[in-house]
């Protein structure tokens, strides 16, 4: 066909609604600010700054070193109910800042080690803009500028 089309279970009402609610709100923030200015509050802070926000925001993130297991269950229903309706679940580690990368360190709760474990794909971006600051709105998110250009690299993957 000339076109593709694209199937997005997840805006599907059997699917899980949290997840569904938290993917779409997501798309709506990359989609929302629509215009080239870069972040200016990341890219004015100092080293420092962006250092101890980095540090907060995983610490945040990771407060324990013990996994949940109750949303350990719920990504393994998610990866269930893909396989038994034969979509093609990927794991994407979304890029993040080095100030972010770095404090982040080995830090994990394995949701990629059970990806891997259930023969999923993982496209590993984290590294991506590492050096590129100007495409971040905080330590861990990307902002508009970033977002296209990952977007860019994303569909070509």
């Amino acid at each position: 066909e000339k076109y593709i089309k694209y199937y997005f279970p997840i805006f599907q009402p059997k699917i899980n609604s949290l997840f569904r609610i938290y993917l779409q709100d997501k798309v709506k923030l990359i989609f929302q600010q629509r215009n080239n200015t870069v972040n200016i509050i990341w890219n004015k802070l100092s080293e420092e700054e962006k250092i101890v926000r980095a540090k907060d925001r995983v610490n945040s993130q990771f407060p324990s070193h013990n996994k949940s297991k109750a949303l350990e269950q719920e990504l393994i229903k998610i990866i269930d109910i893909c396989q038994s309706n034969n979509i093609k679940l990927i794991g994407v580690k979304f890029p993040v800042s080095g100030y972010y990368l770095k404090m982040l360190g080995n830090k994990n709760y394995g949701a990629d080690k059970l990806f891997v474990s259930k023969g999923l794909e993982i496209i590993d971006c984290q590294s991506f803009f590492k050096e590129k600051n100007e495409y971040f709105g905080d330590q861990d998110h990307l902002n508009f500028q970033g977002g296209e250009k990952f977007t860019k690299i994303l569909l070509q993957k």
